[in-house]
């Protein structure tokens, strides 16, 4: 038996002494909120149509504005420097995949020695970089190597492993010199500038198109529209109302109901992502919203509830005049 046949008939068989108007009214009310909620997945298939809508709009408005204003701003100009740095450092090699450069340590090869892996390209770094020759880096270098008191400098000059030091050492040692190299890399004004314009400019731009197409989807067009639906509401045909008063939501409202649906399905994982570092515990606002939908009984988000709104299914017949009149706002 249906649910709301099983309410029905629980009215039904109730002596009237027994039930008093407003319980029965309602009564009636609860089963008509629930006559008129929308089928789960058709509620969970506007919210993510609404989400296909704003990502392409977002998707449209990034791709304007990398080719009309990346390259003014410097962004390709500052991406081919960093390419040209681990290309031509020697301090980065390619991933098993050829898909992206990696350092040293993530592809030590056991069979060659500490120096091979390690003091070679370092070496080479500090006499090829124009940065590193003008402050006589490789002399700092050698100096270092020579105090450790783990290599010495033989008859021909040459800085070598001390007899008695383990490749252990030496690979420990010549691994910290590694990032040392990789740190002053780093460091240089012309790196740090391309680093800082290529870090910020992608995130801001993503933040700032995906606003305007929140803007858009979430809050403009809701706004707008008669009944407060977003595109893919008019689409599924569903509305929200009050859950009360069971009329269209005031602005304010819809807009407060959209605010906290961007936050909790949106800003609260791209937040949660940078704090942490990750995305491990991202979704889990998204997660609990979820579930709330599935087994709520309205079929309501963590945002129907914080502003007392219900979705109903507009598409079936006299659901919003029967709703009013039961709950006393119609003739």
């Amino acid at each position: 038996m249906k649910k709301r046949d099983a309410i029905q008939k629980g009215i039904d068989n109730l002596p009237a002494h027994q039930l008093t108007f407003e319980e029965k009214r309602r009564a009636e009310l609860e089963k008509k909120k629930d006559d008129a909620r929308p089928a789960l997945l058709k509620r969970m298939g506007a919210g993510l149509l609404d989400l296909i809508f704003s990502a392409a709009v977002a998707a449209g408005l990034f791709a304007i504005a990398y080719f009309a204003f990346f390259e003014k701003i410097g962004y390709q100009g500052a991406s081919s420097t960093m390419m040209d740095v681990y290309q031509h450092s020697g301090l980065y090699v390619t991933s098993a995949d050829d898909s992206r450069f990696v350092q040293l340590p993530e592809k030590y090869n056991s069979e060659l020695s500490p120096e091979k892996n390690y003091d070679e390209p370092i070496t080479n770094f500090y006499t090829t970089n124009a940065r590193a020759v003008r402050e006589e880096m490789n002399v700092e270098y050698i100096q270092r190597k020579v105090a450790s008191n783990y290599y010495i400098i033989n008859d021909e000059g040459d800085c070598v492993r001390k007899a008695g030091i383990s490749e252990e050492v030496a690979k420990a040692y010549l691994e910290k010199e590694y990032y040392r190299a990789v740190d002053y890399l780093f460091n240089d004004p012309i790196i740090v500038n391309a680093t800082r314009l290529i870090t910020y400019t992608v995130p801001i731009t993503v933040l700032i198109v995906s606003v305007i197409s929140f803007s858009i989807f979430y809050f403009t067009i809701p706004l707008l529209d008669k009944k407060k639906r977003t595109l893919a509401y008019m689409i599924f045909r569903i509305m929200p109302v009050t859950s009360e008063e069971l009329v269209t939501p005031v602005n304010s409202k819809i807009f407060f109901r959209s605010l906290m649906y961007v936050t909790l399905n949106y800003i609260s994982i791209i937040t949660i992502g940078f704090i942490l570092g990750g995305i491990t515990y991202s979704f889990i606002p998204f997660l609990i919203n979820t579930v709330c939908i599935s087994f709520s009984r309205s079929n309501s988000g963590l945002y129907d509830f914080g502003t007392k709104i219900i979705v109903i299914n507009e598409s079936r017949s006299n659901a919003i005049s029967s709703l009013q009149q039961i709950a006393g706002k119609g003739e």
